[in-house]
């Protein structure tokens, strides 16, 4: 249940996986209702869970969006790295976009 958080992403050999069931926030409503997924995860799968903040960022130069492909493209680039290098990676690639609008957080779970 993502409950209104963005999809999260597994990388499976270097293939996206996006799991885009979900419902609106919790507590937003008193009578929704969510549906449970069940998703079985591999040995080397990595997932990827992520604030909205770090994929509605903009490029100051090109003023578009980060977005989840470009999430995407960036962690298949830096998949053997690991979580906590791309992680930095991804942060020190960020601090040239200057301070970001929401709140940006990210989280990599390698599964061994």
């Amino acid at each position: 249940v993502r409950a209104g958080h963005p999809p999260i992403v597994i990388l499976r050999h270097q293939m996206a996986h996006v799991l885009e069931q979900g419902g609106t926030f919790l507590g937003m409503y008193d009578d929704e209702q969510y549906e449970a997924h069940v998703v079985e995860l591999k040995s080397g799968d990595r997932l990827i869970i992520y604030s909205d903040g770090v994929t509605e960022a903009v490029d100051p130069i090109s003023n578009t969006p980060y977005g989840i492909h470009g999430l995407i493209h960036f962690f298949q680039e830096t998949r053997g790295a690991s979580p906590q290098d791309a992680t930095a990676q991804f942060a020190a690639s960020r601090e040239a976009w200057g301070m970001p609008l929401d709140d940006q957080t990210l989280l990599l779970i390698d599964i061994p």
